[in-house]
């Protein structure tokens, strides 16, 4: 049984399209998620592959991440790294569903993503979490989703909001991309061809 808890909605000077793209990638958790759930082992990304669906682009991987959310690794009988399934559903223009799954505690942590432009350099972001190890009465544990999650998104905030302009190239020539990049360049494309729509 899944429990539900949501952030506060945040402002931010970043564009929608960028922080969609930033939650869509897959190569910066060990270098931006340092504080949190970022691990070395993280640089390499496994292969994988994208399927588009309509405007909807989906992909799987399975990547290391430090899970402080497991009462066995205080007792040693859990590494604190450990394997975890990343599902990630972007949904254009600004929208990411993402869950993860945890193969050695059997959980699940579902994260819906919606960033909502307020103006063209403004964004407000809305983080809804869906997990299914929380009790609905355990009042702490919510607070500590919560925290955490905020905690995660101020890393995100704190590399994009120095970034010099706040639009997304939807060219894929005009930026140079690594294969871990799969996701970012279909979104992209998706981008270029509801621009050309409108």
């Amino acid at each position: 049984m899944f429990t539900r808890a949501e952030t506060a909605p945040r402002h931010t000077t970043v564009s929608a399209l960028q922080l969609a793209d930033n939650f869509l990638d897959a190569a910066h958790f060990p270098t931006v998620h340092v504080r949190t759930f970022g691990t070395p082992e993280a640089a390499y990304v496994s292969p994988h592959h994208v399927e588009r669906c309509g405007w909807e682009l989906r992909t799987v991987y399975e990547a290391p991440y430090r899970n402080h959310d497991d009462p066995l690794v205080a007792t040693g009988a859990h590494p604190l790294v450990q394997p975890h399934v990343l599902t990630k559903v972007g949904r254009p223009p600004a929208s990411v569903y993402l869950t993860l799954d945890f193969p050695m505690t059997g959980r699940r942590l579902a994260i819906l993503f919606v960033c909502q432009p307020e103006t063209v350099d403004r964004t407000r972001v809305y983080k809804l979490m869906a997990h299914d190890g929380l009790a609905a009465d355990d009042l702490a544990a919510f607070d500590d989703l919560i925290a955490y999650e905020d905690l995660v998104l101020d890393e995100d905030l704190a590399i994009l909001e120095r970034m010099p302009a706040m639009t997304l190239a939807t060219d894929p020539r005009v930026e140079v991309h690594s294969t871990a990049d799969k996701l970012s360049v279909a979104y992209r494309r998706v981008l270029a061809e509801l621009q050309e729509l409108s």
